[in-house]
């Protein structure tokens, strides 16, 4: 139908517009190439409407609930001097444990940090998760670091027991170091 209403709408403008220079549309120059795009536009738009109208009827993903005391660790995978704010940080491993309450699509919680293989990063051994994004077993978080004022971004998958991702952390809106983590749910 909507394919339709945009063909005779086409080729009803096209009429019009080729009416005014006194020639038969049909046998107009151009007239058949200005058509076929005008007929080109009808199906990309109605693909458009299909697809956005298909999604918008897909039930929304059920996200995991990740509530609970997950432990595991951070390691630092980038030792560029242009990301990593010290070099006694490369290659950092750091025992953590996030402390999860997940409501509905919000995630809060709080994060903390243990001497690993090194210090934390800049001794900051404690942050809140302040913000969250959830999609199924995608999760994003950003934990803010009062101690130092930096900010971390954690990004990544979860299952029932383990979850894995990477992070990223800036201070003063520079970024100051990269790397992994890995968790696992603690019973």
């Amino acid at each position: 139908m909507l394919i339709k209403r945009c063909v005779s709408g086409a080729a009803t403008s096209l009429q019009r517009t080729y009416a005014t220079s006194g020639v038969r549309a049909p046998n107009a120059p151009g007239f058949r190439t200005a058509l076929r795009m005008a007929l080109a536009a009808c199906g990309v738009a109605s693909l458009i409407v299909t697809a956005h109208s298909c999604a918008a009827r897909q039930p929304p993903i059920r996200a995991l609930d990740v509530s609970g005391v997950w432990e595991g660790f951070t390691r630092v995978t980038s030792c560029s001097p242009v990301t990593l704010y010290s070099s006694l940080r490369c290659a950092a491993v750091n025992p953590i444990r996030l402390t999860l309450n997940h409501h509905d699509t919000v995630v809060t919680g709080t994060y903390r940090c243990t001497t690993g293989n090194v210090i934390c990063r800049n001794l900051t051994e404690e942050g809140t998760l302040v913000a969250s994004s959830v999609s199924g077993n995608w999760f994003s978080f950003r934990i803010a670091m009062p101690e130092d004022l930096s900010s971390c971004f954690f990004n990544g998958r979860f299952s029932e027991m383990s979850g894995n991702g990477d992070y990223s952390c800036y201070q003063g809106g520079r970024l100051v170091e990269v790397g992994v983590w890995k968790l696992t749910r603690v019973p």
